[in-house]
């Protein structure tokens, strides 16, 4: 009986130590975040030309009209 508790005991370890390290992990990719939208993100947002629609090309606008075509008939 002591035994299966020593072993359980040691499973449970185990097991916290990883939850520990999956916790310290996620931490760190949360900061890498944050300083990534800071840095690289901070132009962007306050860039106006980053909310403009690109115009479709003349291939695109085809294809477009020509699924139209086809649904009606």
């Amino acid at each position: 009986m002591m035994e299966n508790q020593g072993e359980i005991q040691k499973y449970l370890d185990a097991f916290d130590k990883e939850i520990r390290k999956d916790h310290i992990e996620n931490e760190i990719e949360k900061q890498k975040f944050a300083k990534q939208m800071k840095s690289g993100l901070g132009e962007k947002i306050s860039d106006y030309n980053t909310y403009i629609k690109k115009e479709p090309s003349f291939l695109q606008k085809f294809k477009t009209k020509l699924r139209r075509f086809f649904r009606y008939i």
